[in-house]
């Protein structure tokens, strides 16, 4: 799990109420979860959180709730948080770091797996195996990944096949900026 949905799934189990993106983020850079220099990492996050719902459905660790954009956890209480999000929010309790937090974490193997599945995914994709083509933001997701893994040459060939009229203008310019940094690094080790 990306750190920033790592984050956000640690606060939300901590604070037990829907929340706002910027709520969460607050909350996660002021307990030294997430270390970003980006200059909206609650909108960031907000996108990270949306992706992982749609993508995931009834599977998502998070649900979005109420009116606003706020996000829970998808623990089968979706009417008691709608309810909760009508009232005044609490006063979040202070924890200090100290504090030991008792949160099931994922097994690292858990990361390995959902890892090899996407990357498989990827390459099944990219050498005709696959039966369906993802959606264009899907692609994007994978360029992100890709870029991450430091799988440069998969990155550029799978940019090549977004439309970016069936992509978000914000999200698709966040992919070419990756794109052209995976095509340089690509041609750089040819």
């Amino acid at each position: 799990m990306p750190p920033f949905l790592h984050a956000a799934y640690l606060i939300l189990v901590e604070t037990k109420r829907p929340m706002s993106a910027d709520e969460i983020m607050a909350l996660a850079l002021e307990r030294g979860l997430v270390h970003t220099r980006g200059s909206t990492p609650s909108k960031s996050l907000a996108a990270q959180l949306y992706v992982d719902i749609r993508d995931n459905g009834a599977q998502s660790r998070f649900i979005q709730v109420g009116r606003g954009a706020n996000f829970a956890l998808n623990d089968g209480r979706i009417e008691t948080q709608l309810d909760a999000i009508e009232e005044s929010p609490p006063q979040l309790p202070l924890i200090s770091r100290k504090q030991p937090q008792s949160v099931a974490v994922p097994q690292r193997q858990d990361y390995h797996a959902a890892l090899d599945r996407e990357v498989g995914a990827i390459q099944s994709f990219l050498q005709g195996r696959s039966d369906q083509r993802p959606s264009d933001e899907k692609l994007c997701d994978w360029v992100q990944l890709c870029y991450t893994l430091e799988l440069y040459t998969a990155a550029r060939d799978l940019f090549r096949l977004i439309n970016p009229t069936d992509v978000h203008p914000w999200y698709f310019e966040r992919t070419k900026k990756l794109a052209r940094i995976c095509t340089i690094r690509a041609d750089s080790h040819a």
